[in-house]
């Protein structure tokens, strides 16, 4: 995963030479949108706080809210079960460090990093299935085939950074050969697997990867930041944080085959950009400056306006989590907002 291996076709979005530009297009590209919404059903098993989309597959879309996992139908939001295993006994979490589908045995897969196993839990009543210990994995992708993608720790000492397990969670290679152990001083980044239409994808050095079934890895996406692109040695550094600043950080990334949601720090302010990373078009830019600003983008459906930003997309389809902000629901659940952009 080398910058000066890449090939010249890569797509690519010139970040750097559009980052003085302000608001651009909005309009148009909002009007573009064609939006629906889930409300998801709060019940006595189901009282959600902050959470996000894990999966949206068959007729049901789970959701972590970082203590619990919760199943709900995709066409009304009515409440399905919900794993409720946090604790320190054989069949417990301690924490919520990952969470994957395993979805052709209809089983929810949850990675305890702070009690070192996987634990596997059933979709249909949540009940306890299996366990695996692990004291090496930071993060983890099912792939198409019933096999496992996993990150391992940057602070253990592991022959590759990427492996592939079958469905017993045995290893069957590794990819991605580690070239030493990094130097950390302070702050430890853990790379996470990006997700996109069941494809699974890795980010690092400013590009996206997609890791293919069999593991071999292919540049999708350049971020070109050039020089705002944080140094090494300044992003590992927590007592150089204040020099973050000057360069762009933070990113988090939801893309399809089309459009590129990407959202940044940069100058001390949050930049929320969407491109389509075929033309190089900035489409949208939303800059949060002060805490009374609104942040990501504006999506009306009905007579209701959501603020709010993808971070999963399925069948070209971006979902948010989302409040409405009708006083008379704002002790409701949250909703799932859900969008295609029309061409």
């Amino acid at each position: 995963m080398e910058k000066n291996n890449l090939k010249t076709d890569v797509l690519s979005i010139p970040i750097e030479e559009c980052i003085s530009e302000g608001m651009k297009k909005e309009d148009v590209f909002i009007n573009k949108l064609n939006a629906s919404i889930i409300p998801l059903e709060l019940t006595d098993s189901s009282i959600l706080g902050d959470c996000y989309i894990v999966e949206d597959f068959n007729d049901k879309i789970i959701i972590c809210d970082y203590q619990n996992v919760y199943a709900f139908h995709n066409v009304n939001g009515s409440f399905f079960s919900r794993v409720s295993h946090k604790g320190e006994g054989p069949e417990d979490y301690v924490g919520i460090s990952d969470v994957s589908i395993s979805s052709e045995d209809g089983l929810i897969l949850i990675l305890d990093n702070m009690g070192k196993k996987l634990n596997f839990y059933s979709i249909n009543d949540g009940k306890f299935v299996n366990s695996i210990s692990n004291d090496t994995v930071v993060s983890i992708q099912q792939l198409k085939d019933n096999r496992w993608l996993a990150y391992n720790s940057p602070l253990h000492s592991a022959k590759y950074d990427i492996c592939i397990y079958d469905k017993q969670w045995k290893l069957l290679r590794g990819i991605c050969k580690r070239k030493g152990t990094a130097e950390h001083k302070g702050i430890i980044s853990i790379n996470d697997f990006l997700s996109s239409n069941g494809e699974a994808y890795s980010y690092t050095n400013d590009t996206i990867y997609h890791i293919s079934e069999t593991g071999d890895i292919t540049s999708f996406l350049y971020i070109a930041k050039g020089g705002l692109s944080i140094p090494d040695e300044i992003a590992s550094d927590i007592t150089q944080k204040s020099k973050r600043d000057s360069y762009i950080w933070g990113e988090q990334i939801c893309f399809s085959n089309k459009y590129c949601f990407l959202r940044y720090y940069y100058n001390r302010k949050i930049y929320f950009d969407i491109w389509n990373i075929h033309s190089k078009e900035l489409c949208y830019r939303n800059i949060v400056q002060k805490p009374s600003d609104k942040m990501g983008l504006p999506i009306k459906v009905g007579n209701e306006t959501y603020f709010t930003w993808p971070k999963y997309v399925n069948n070209n389809t971006f979902y948010c989590i989302t409040y409405s902000e009708n006083e008379d629901k704002i002790e409701d659940n949250p909703i799932v907002l859900k969008f295609k952009i029309l061409s």
